[in-house]
């Protein structure tokens, strides 16, 4: 053991199971070094244990243990915290959320979830003051707020100020409390809509909300709802369309979709599961947007394939997209997205190279401009 290096210990340790993590960091001070940041990378808390909690389940029994290691808390890098209700909430639970909020400051990734539909005034105050502080004193990358309503507008608009991407699903924000009082925008850049009946509700409710929107996420599953949305934000400058699994590759029509011009869109990217069932759709989908988009420049091209796909990756996996050449993008971005960090580096490797190889001998022409772009991407 002593002979192994450090790296090699590492990779062996990153598919090891969180029992297994644990036990090694019991062991010694070296594998502890190693096992301790793959342990409380990723915590997940709420008020009461329950099972496959990582690491700890409650808040209690982490702030305990960072109470006697305060250093651990740098290691946490995501945390998905289940916010009690008024009544569930001991005094207990209020002090330690409020002191773990404080003792974790690498945090990038933050989910704060109610299991039901949760009044934002009817969260204890130590609570929801340690989530403001937390919000706006940190620069995070992702932010998700689920089934809270009547948010702050101000405490979402300095979310908005300062994280990269921020998700609200199921939320509402409270309205002004004095009629006389004219609601300040809530400027939102980014926006992620999967379910287009939820949104339209939200929209009704905040309609300025759609004038700072640049890039917006949007999951097709009936043309003609989602595509609704390019109709009511102009200024988008990048649109990232999931396709749904189910989508039939036929039910896309352009000229039945009165879209005005995307003056402003410079990135289209098309994410699925399937390239070679939908890819006539894909094609139709860049085609119509590079007509209505005169400045559309980066295209791109992310498929999540199942496993049992990788292993017959060839030229005939990408066949339906070669026509995107006749688009002349400035750039085209082929993307595989996976759990690959949690692949041997040998493992990955292999598929970077075999995807090189098809890209090379699909898009001719773009890979000898270097215009091509063939990478893998971890799944968020």
């Amino acid at each position: 053991m002593d002979e192994l290096p450090t790296e090699l210990l590492g990779l062996i340790l990153g598919h090891a199971s969180s029992p297994t993590l644990h036990a090694a960091a019991l062991l010694c001070r070296r594998l502890a070094a190693i096992a301790q940041p793959l342990i409380f990378r990723k915590i997940s808390l709420c008020t009461v244990r329950t099972r496959g909690a990582i690491p700890t389940g409650t808040y209690e029994q982490f702030w305990a243990i960072l109470k006697d290691s305060p250093r651990l808390g740098a290691l946490v890098q995501e945390i998905s915290l289940t916010l009690p209700a008024s009544r569930a909430a001991t005094p207990s639970h209020q002090t330690c959320f409020a002191e773990i909020m404080r003792a974790i400051p690498s945090v990038h990734s933050a989910e704060l979830v109610s299991a039901s539909p949760l009044s934002w005034p009817h969260i204890p105050k130590p609570i929801s003051g340690a989530i403001i502080t937390f919000i706006t004193e940190r620069r995070l990358r992702r932010l998700t707020l689920t089934r809270l309503l009547d948010l702050p507008r101000s405490t979402l608009t300095s979310a908005a100020s300062s994280v990269t991407n921020l998700r609200l699903l199921f939320c509402s924000i409270a309205p002004t409390a004095s009629p006389r009082v004219q609601d300040a925008p809530l400027l939102l850049t980014s926006l992620s809509v999967a379910r287009t009946s939820s949104f339209n509700s939200f929209v009704a409710a905040h309609p300025a909300v759609l004038r700072s929107v640049r890039r917006l996420s949007v999951l097709l599953s009936s043309p003609d709802e989602s595509f609704g949305l390019l109709r009511i934000i102009p200024g988008l400058e990048e649109v990232d369309i999931l396709l749904n699994p189910t989508l039939s590759p036929t039910i896309f029509v352009a000229p039945a979709l009165d879209v005005p011009p995307l003056l402003a869109l410079r990135r289209l990217v098309i994410q699925t599961s399937h390239v070679q069932v939908p890819g006539r759709l894909v094609l139709e989908l860049m085609q119509y947007f590079r007509k209505i988009s005169p400045s559309l420049q980066h295209l791109g091209v992310h498929w999540r394939p199942p496993s049992s796909e990788l292993s017959s990756l060839n030229s005939a996996s990408l066949a339906m997209l070669s026509s995107l050449d006749t688009l002349t993008p400035q750039t085209l971005d082929i993307a595989l997205v996976g759990n690959w960090s949690s692949l041997p580096s040998t493992a990955s490797s292999d598929i970077r190279q075999k995807l090189d190889e098809v890209c090379r001998s699909v898009f001719p022409h773009l890979w000898s401009d270097s215009r091509l772009i063939a990478e893998l991407l971890d799944q968020q």
